[in-house]
């Protein structure tokens, strides 16, 4: 029933539900409902699921893992360290890992976001087109920088293409005087 406080009508739900304009609706992703009629945003990188009830329902999202702080319950989540990933919504540990000699950003969700580290360049599986392993980079005259190219700020998580090897010559080659200009 709504009740009023100083003019304003407020809708008590049942938890799991929150007041939108005068009904009960279903509590959002990402946030959980007490029964107060509010519905209240998980805290950074963690989201709800199925159970929207109260704040022990947020659990961590992709790429990030549940740490207890000084025994509290609160959701405090953690980005996966460089060199794993987590692909999964969830409480977790950060169970993947990179390929040896790879390594991955903070809060890593894939085997995609791993890349080699330099002097290494990438040897991809035919199969699924990711990183495979990283080979160490013993070729004369070229330079292997690992991690990725042609990445974007506008489009950073699309396909990346690993970085192979390029060229050290600076104008003399394979025993040719190169000139320019």
């Amino acid at each position: 029933m709504p009740k009023s406080i100083f003019g304003t009508s407020i809708i008590l739900c049942q938890a799991g539900l929150y007041d939108q304009g005068g009904s009960c609706q279903d509590c959002p992703e990402g946030f959980y409902c007490q029964g107060d009629g509010k519905a209240i945003a998980c805290p950074p990188h963690s989201t709800t699921t199925t159970d929207r009830k109260v704040a022990t329902d947020c659990i961590c999202m992709a790429g990030y893992y549940y740490v207890s702080v000084n025994g509290s319950q609160d959701t405090n989540c953690r980005p996966c360290d460089p060199k794993s990933y987590k692909p999964n919504v969830g409480n977790g540990e950060c169970p993947l890992t990179c390929p040896t000699n790879a390594d991955s950003e903070l809060a890593s969700t894939s085997l995609a976001d791993c890349f080699c580290e330099p002097s290494f360049y990438a040897s991809i599986d035919s199969t699924t087109m990711r990183l495979a392993r990283c080979i160490p980079c013993t070729f004369q005259g070229l330079d292997c920088r690992g991690g990725f190219e042609n990445r974007s700020e506008a489009n950073e998580t699309s396909d990346r293409v690993h970085a192979m090897p390029v060229s050290l010559c600076l104008g003399v080659c394979f025993g040719f005087l190169l000139f320019f200009g």
